[in-house]
């Protein structure tokens, strides 16, 4: 799908989204790509609830034609103090993750999912998964 957009018209502009946490927010637009505009809306300390909360308002309205996900670290971080809610908090990043992607897509968006890395020293590499 994200070859479709590629071999569109090359002259038009394509929306592309940094959606989530701190992390999507730290990610700088790539260079030499013309043809697409980049709007960040990451936000630092941000969970995955609250990146479902605001959905409606910071992406949708722009009609992004590729989205892409970085969130629930913050959520995460959460369970080694409340070990007894992991699988809760396990599965309720999962719901946020799928409820965003689903909107996404059905504006006719390509979503892509980043790892959710671990807390500590910043990685030099980054794994891209399409959804």
């Amino acid at each position: 799908m994200l070859l479709e957009i590629i071999k569109k018209n090359f002259l038009q502009n394509y929306v592309s989204f940094f959606f989530g946490d701190s992390r999507a927010y730290q990610w700088p637009a790539p260079a030499g790509l013309d043809q697409f505009e980049f709007i960040n809306r990451g936000i630092g300390a941000q969970t995955s609830a609250q990146a479902v909360q605001r959905f409606d308002k910071h992406v949708a309205p722009l009609h992004p034609d590729i989205l892409l996900i970085q969130t629930c670290i913050n959520d995460l971080q959460a369970i080694p103090s409340l070990v007894d809610l992991q699988s809760w908090i396990i599965s309720n990043c999962k719901d946020n993750i799928r409820w965003i992607v689903q909107k996404a897509r059905i504006q006719g968006a390509i979503v892509v999912l980043t790892t959710i890395f671990p807390q500590g020293e910043t990685s030099s590499w980054t794994q891209l998964v399409l959804v």
